[in-house]
């Protein structure tokens, strides 16, 4: 059997009860989205391994998920990870990070970014939690 680094990481993360390595987890790819945006918000989503398409209501559609194999048995890391590193991605852009909102379906990326608003209002925050159980989320 081969070990797979990336299932050791998500099983240490699952393992902390604290929650602390779960926010460090967030933080860093919401960092890692800020290095990675720009202007052009679609070639920087792109460069992140996403398949954006934007829709006709202006949202952003990920068609894929860049870490799909991980997704299937850390599902809710996973998707808390994607939303983290997208609204990086949008904050490094100027766009308003609160765009990127969880919603999982099947075969897509479980991160939606909806279209621009003309309010300066930023959405709440969407946690964790609401991310369904890996069954409603296949990948």
């Amino acid at each position: 059997m081969a070990i797979r680094p990336a299932g050791v990481l998500a099983e240490a993360v699952a393992a902390d009860g604290s929650g602390a390595v779960r926010e460090a987890v967030a933080a860093a790819a919401h960092a890692a989205g800020r290095s990675a945006g720009g202007e052009d918000l679609t070639a920087a989503l792109r460069g992140c391994g996403y398949e954006p398409a934007t829709t006709a209501g202006g949202s952003i559609d990920l068609r894929n998920c860049p870490f799909h194999r991980l997704a299937r048995e850390h599902t809710e890391l996973v998707c808390w990870l994607n939303l983290h590193l997208v609204r990086g991605v949008l904050e490094a852009g100027g766009h308003q990070p609160g765009r990127a909102v969880l919603a999982p379906r099947p075969g897509r990326c479980c991160v939606v970014v909806g279209p621009p608003s003309r309010s300066s209002k930023r959405p709440p925050d969407v946690r964790a939690g609401a991310v369904g159980s890996p069954s409603e989320v296949s990948r």
